[in-house]
């Protein structure tokens, strides 16, 4: 429905942020997620709070990976242009 939504409104590829002009500019962003990610697991390994997945296999991975993209769409491609319509601010709109 969200998706439907959002395709109503015929944005570009850039519009919503699938375009190659922000991608080398933001690639460092994913770096960073790794070594955060890397530094978060090393943290809860040392104070004894790491386990394992509950469900590590491919299906329970891959349901994940696609809600955290759908939540990512929802708020960049459905909630953003919204919110910054209805406030003053695209800083209001973040915050």
């Amino acid at each position: 429905m969200t998706l439907a939504i959002v395709l109503a409104r015929r944005p570009s590829v850039d519009d919503l942020g699938l375009g190659v002009r922000g991608l080398a500019a933001s690639s460092w962003i994913f770096a960073a997620a790794i070594l955060l990610a890397i530094a978060g697991m090393l943290v809860a390994k040392h104070i004894g709070t790491l386990h394992p997945l509950y469900n590590s296999d491919f299906k329970h991975v891959a349901g994940y990976v696609l809600w955290t993209l759908y939540q990512q769409f929802l708020l960049n491609d459905y909630f953003m242009p919204r919110l910054t319509r209805i406030l003053a601010s695209q800083n209001a709109a973040i915050a």
